[in-house]
This record gives C-alpha cells, sequence and structure tokens, in this order.
C-alpha cells in the first residue's frame, strides 16, 4: 500500500487553505453587501421622511404667502415666495448634487402640463398604482444596474394638502381631475440611493490571492494528480481484478452445480434448491411436486450397444425432460439414470399430466445405435408437498413411488396426492 508524501499532504492543505479562504472571502463580500443596501434602505427611510415634514411645515407656514400672490398677480408667476413642490424641488435637487449618487424625484398620473411628456418608468408606474389603491403606502425595491451596482429605490405618496387643493383644482392647469381633496394621493416622492459594488480587498491582494491559487494549481497538477492518477488506477486494477475473481468464482460454482454429462443441474444443485423451496412453497400455501424418473432396463442398453451410447441416451433424454417444463422448475441428474424435476405452483392433476406426458415423448423417441434404432421407457414416482414435510420425507415418498411403479412393470408412473393415503397407478394406453 503507498504511503501519501509529506509534499503531497502540504499540497493538498495548501489548496484546502486556498478554498477556505476564497469561501470566507465570498461570504464576507456577500455580507458587507447585504449590510451596505440595509444601511442604503435605512438612509432612504430618513431621507423620504425629511422631506415629507419639512413639505409638510413649508405649507403650513408659508404656501399661503404664495397663493395669495398668485391672487393678486395672475399674470405672472410668483417669485416672491416659492411654491410648496417647488421648494421641496429645489432643495432637494441641492441635496443630490451635493450627494453623489443619491436622486429625488417627484411624479404623477395627472402631472402639470410642463411634465405631461415625462415617461414614468416600471418602478414608477408600479409605485403609483399600489399607493393610489391604498395598499401600501410605501413601495420600494432594490435593482441591479448595467455597472454592477446596486439601486434602492424607495416612493411614498404625496398626499393633497390644505392649503393645496385649491390652487390644484384651477381650470387652466388643464389637469385630468377637477375636484382635488385633502387627503387624496396626488402622486409620488421618489428617493433612489446608488450602492456601489463592495470591495473588501485592494487589486494588489487580489492578485496575491490568484498567484498562489496558481502557484497550489500547478503544484498539485505535478504532485498531487500524479498520485491521485496512481490511486485511480490502483483502484481501477483491484476493481477489475475483483470482478475477474467474482467471475471465476461464479465459474466454478456453476461448474459444480452441473452435471457434465447432459448439461443440466447435478445433485448437488438439487440438494442446494430443494430444502429452499419446500420453506418458501410452505411460506405462501401454494403446491410442490417432486417427480422422480427412472430410466428403465438402462443397464441393458449399456451391455448391448456400449457405454457411448448409453451416455447419448442419457443426453436425450435430459434435452426431452427440459422440452416439458418451465422455467421456473427445476431439472437435475441424481446420478446414474434417475432424474428429478421439481413442479412449484401447479395443481397435483397438472403435475401428472406434465409427467405422464414425459413418459410417452420418451417412449416414442427413436434411439440411434450405428445403423440400428431402439427405444427405451422411463418410470416415475410423483411425490406432493404436505404442510410439515422435510425434503428427506418428501423424496423418500417419491422414490418409494418410483419403485411401486417398477414393480407394477415399468414404463408407469404412480403418485399420492395430498392428503390422499390411495396411491394411483394411472393406465398406459
Amino acid at each position: 500500500m503507498r504511503v501519501t508524501s509529506k509534499a503531497e499532504l502540504s499540497v493538498a492543505l495548501l489548496m484546502a487553505t486556498i478554498v477556505v479562504s476564497l469561501a470566507a472571502l465570498l461570504a464576507q463580500t456577500k455580507r458587507a453587501e447585504e449590510v451596505a443596501i440595509d444601511r442604503a434602505i435605512a438612509a432612504s427611510e430618513n431621507l423620504i421622511d425629511f422631506v415629507l415634514v419639512t413639505q409638510r411645515q413649508y405649507t403650513q407656514n408659508v404656501a399661503h404667502l404664495a397663493i395669495s400672490d398668485m391672487t393678486a398677480y395672475p399674470e405672472r408667476e410668483p417669485h416672491k415666495v416659492w411654491l410648496p413642490v417647488t421648494f421641496a424641488m429645489r432643495y432637494t435637487d441641492a441635496y443630490s448634487k451635493a450627494k453623489d449618487g443619491m436622486d429625488f424625484k417627484i411624479y404623477s398620473q395627472d402631472p402639470f402640463p410642463d411634465q405631461k411628456d415625462r415617461v414614468l418608468d416600471e418602478f414608477a408606474r408600479n409605485a403609483l398604482d399600489q399607493l393610489l389603491t391604498g395598499d401600501t403606502k410605501r413601495f420600494r425595491t432594490v435593482e441591479t444596474m448595467d455597472d454592477g451596482y446596486k439601486r434602492v429605490r424607495l416612493a411614498v405618496a404625496f398626499e393633497m394638502q390644505e392649503h393645496c387643493a385649491d390652487c390644484h383644482n384651477r381650470e387652466e392647469w388643464g389637469l385630468n381631475r377637477r375636484i382635488w381633496q385633502v387627503g387624496d394621493v396626488r402622486g409620488a416622492w421618489e428617493v433612489s440611493i446608488n450602492v456601489p459594488p463592495v470591495k473588501l480587498y485592494s487589486q494588489h491582494e487580489i492578485f496575491s490571492l490568484i498567484f498562489l491559487m496558481a502557484s497550489a494549481c500547478i503544484m498539485g497538477f505535478f504532485i498531487v494528480l500524479p498520485s491521485v492518477r496512481r490511486e485511480v488506477q490502483g483502484r481501477a486494477y483491484f476493481h477489475n481484478l475483483s470482478r475477474t475473481m467474482e467471475n471465476e468464482a461464479l465459474a466454478h460454482k456453476l461448474e459444480a452445480e452441473t452435471d457434465s454429462l447432459t448439461g443440466i443441474g447435478n445433485r448437488r444443485l438439487f440438494n442446494e434448491i430443494f430444502p429452499n423451496m419446500i420453506d418458501t412453497q410452505i411460506e405462501s400455501g401454494e403446491n410442490l411436486a417432486v417427480i422422480l424418473i427412472d430410466v428403465d432396463r438402462f443397464k441393458a442398453v449399456n451391455d448391448g450397444y456400449g457405454h457411448d451410447v448409453g451416455d447419448q441416451v442419457l443426453q436425450t433424454i435430459a434435452q426431452l425432460l427440459k422440452s416439458q417444463i418451465r422455467e421456473s422448475d427445476v431439472l437435475a441428474r441424481l446420478g446414474g439414470e434417475e432424474f428429478v424435476v421439481l413442479i412449484p405452483d401447479l395443481t397435483p392433476d397438472d403435475a401428472i399430466t406434465i409427467a405422464m406426458r414425459i413418459r410417452t415423448l420418451v417412449e416414442k423417441h427413436a434411439f440411434k445405435a450405428r445403423s440400428e434404432s431402439f427405444h427405451v421407457t422411463v418410470s416415475a414416482g410423483i411425490s406432493f408437498l404436505e404442510p410439515e414435510d422435510t425434503a428427506d420425507g418428501l423424496l423418500k415418498r417419491a422414490d418409494d413411488l418410483l419403485y411401486r411403479a417398477k414393480s407394477n412393470g415399468r414404463n408407469k408412473l404412480c403418485a399420492q396426492k395430498p392428503q390422499q393415503t390411495q396411491v394411483t397407478c394411472p393406465r398406459i394406453a
């Protein structure tokens, strides 16, 4: 087993440190940006409150002078005292010019003639919709600009005040609405504050971090990567070796459980499957038939035609048996000329029918020995699973029934159905 070197451990530790540092930097940057946005939101709230209070105080204390001036001199604009909105716009404009990245606006869905050509953006339209319906008193959003800046925008309702209604209701303004009352939402005040991208580190520090990461990557490429490659190759080798060993073990198991002459299962496979199948069938309450088959007078075949022909007879009989059973059935050669078939989940009558079909098929088959044809027969005993059965007991009953079939003249089958003491040996037509 290969031991990791100190150089590899050092490089791995360095790379881990860089990754952690970069993650901390990103988290710190994100948190700083959130703090900056929260402060901009708080500042926008304070500024808009200041505008509203200042305008309200100005309207209550000074606006009547401007209005009376307009009444006394209708042919010219009043210059002695500003109107409330003019006053608010003047000092907010002055504040915006003094504070870079800050802007104040006032807009309405029913503007004065000189503002009718003004196009409102989506935020302004949504703000007026929300404020006019009374769903909210303040409408705010945080936008991401093309240069990476964040912009906090806050709009509040601009309500009609007592000294303003008379002026706004004058026909010469050409407003869509003719009657404005105190408390009506005339429009919206908006304050926007730009939040620049957060920079926690200088360019020199960022370049140093990038250089450190590049160095670690280069070291990792020449030191750690070969080690990882060797590890992967080693694991692949042992994985393939394990797969090969598993396949070989499976092949040995299959070979050990297969009859070398006929290619079907042998006694070892039967002894492994039979007890488990009994437990499964008893637990599920389903039937299980055991058909024990023996070739009649097989010694005469070996003596008369030779063992090679005898082997061919056994091979052919195995294929004939296999052709009459299902994939879920189990076929095995127990030794010599004796075969066994396990048939689950069929009624006793159906299992007996299969056994009779097998006997007839073997009887009618013409076997070849040089230029001569001959026939052989088989006898069978069929036992059925009882609730308290064991593997030995069930197989012993099938063997006793096979012996009875041979005693009755061979080329026969005898069966004993479940829960019955009577043995039936169907007549051969």
